[in-house]
């Protein structure tokens, strides 16, 4: 049973972290009407130990690879609907996490961003994603803020762990590692306040931004985008949309629009 009209017009995004991709043929299926589309985090957990995160083992590449194919072959099937995504409030950054901070950081970034650009789904792109934000490489407890963190750094150590270790495991899955402040510029706080955050700048704002100077005798500037978002979205927005067509790109950390 279809649910009503004024259901139908709203944006129900649902967050399902564990849940079958049966289920969620019911829920985002153009037949049933119940939900927008869902979000799903299984290809997020490829560097987990099972369903524990608190530990650094390698990443699995090939589960990645067979999960985003599954939910893309098995939604498209059914005629349901992805949020495709990497990141979020609670997910470390991607280009830290599957790409490469050092060599290859521009070009692991703008890989990654095409991934989710080319997908099938409503793409996500959460704050600071589309200038390849890294990690925060926190060295100090006092600068995470993170519940969680705090907590799962006590329980380690109370498990024996060295603290080297226990930071080591922090600067990979802490959540504050997407929280940040936006680096909008080189400035001290990276232009995001001239008082003091709630959370510290990224120690990179000062290369990673959103805006840089053209070169260093040159005050004209221009937008930094190590993502390229604004290439990937013209480049989805080509070709005609299909009956369950999505918008060419919502660049932004909590968007609420969908397919049309």
């Amino acid at each position: 049973m279809r649910s009503p009209s004024w259901v139908r017009r709203l944006r129900i995004l649902p967050r399902l972290s564990s849940t079958s991709m049966e289920n969620c043929f019911r829920y985002a299926g153009a037949d049933c009407g119940e939900l927008s589309m869902v979000f799903s985090f299984h290809h997020l957990k490829v560097d987990f130990m099972g369903n524990d995160k608190w530990v650094l083992v390698p990443t699995d590449f090939g589960k990645l690879k067979d999960i985003l194919f599954s939910w893309q072959e098995g939604m498209a099937a059914h005629n349901a609907w992805n949020a495709v995504f990497w990141c979020n409030h609670d997910q470390p950054r991607v280009v830290s996490r599957f790409g490469d901070e050092g060599a290859y950081w521009k070009e692991s970034a703008k890989m990654l961003a095409n991934i989710v650009h080319a997908m099938r789904g409503t793409p996500y792109v959460y704050q600071g994603e589309e200038l390849g934000m890294t990690n925060a490489n926190f060295t100090s407890l006092d600068q995470y803020r993170d519940v969680e963190s705090l907590n799962h750094f006590q329980i380690l150590r109370d498990k024996g762990m060295s603290e080297e270790s226990v930071y080591n495991i922090l600067k990979v899955h802490s959540r504050d590692n997407s929280r940040t402040p936006m680096q909008w510029d080189a400035t001290a706080q990276g232009g995001f306040t001239t008082g003091e955050p709630w959370i510290s700048v990224n120690p990179n704002t000062a290369t990673i931004t959103r805006w840089r100077t053209k070169t260093p005798s040159s005050p004209t500037i221009r937008p930094s985008s190590a993502c390229a978002t604004s290439t990937t979205c013209s480049l989805r927005g080509t070709s005609p949309p299909s009956p369950r067509a999505t918008p060419p790109c919502w660049p932004i950390s909590a968007s609420t629009r969908a397919r049309s």
